[in-house]
């Protein structure tokens, strides 16, 4: 069982995962590799023991990939020595991946994807809520200080 992990179908390189991560479904294991520049998906047989069977290998979009993240049905890897993130549709009914697009990002070290929804612009009435909450915090600091001089003027007299 373990060489038939290990005999992952890439040719002779120098190259060593960078980044192991389960896919959120848990049905697929990927496996970023630098040096051959690479993400390996396996597929998860849970029926079997969890054994592991090699479904694609796709080249990272760069140099070097460094982390990698999911985004909904889409991969974001980070390739360190190319400066550039890559996006990819994942399907997962094939557990191959395609290229969506890449961008320029200076060193990418990290990659983190933001749950769906969280930079919706604000309500309204959130909005609404921000205003007067800062209204309310100058006020008391300048009331506090009105006090604060007042006071401070009448201490120091008597």
């Amino acid at each position: 069982m373990r060489d038939k992990f290990f005999e992952a179908e890439l040719p002779e390189h120098n190259s060593h995962a960078s980044e192991i991560r389960l896919h959120p479904s848990g049905k697929y294991l990927f496996i970023a590799n630098r040096g051959h520049d690479s993400i390996a998906i396996y597929s998860i047989d849970e029926a079997n023991h969890g054994e592991l069977s090699l479904v694609s290998i796709t080249p990272s979009g760069g140099v070097f990939p460094r982390n990698f993240n999911f985004a909904g049905k889409f991969v974001v890897v980070g390739n360190q020595n190319s400066n550039n993130l890559t996006v990819f549709d994942f399907d997962m009914d094939q557990g191959t991946m395609k290229v969506v697009d890449t961008v320029a990002q200076p060193s990418p070290n990290f990659v983190f994807a933001l749950p769906a929804g969280c930079l919706a612009p604000p309500s309204k009435r959130l909005s609404m809520r921000v205003h007067i909450a800062l209204v309310m915090v100058f006020l008391v600091f300048w009331i506090c200080k009105l006090l604060v001089t007042y006071f401070g003027y009448w201490l120091l007299v008597y």
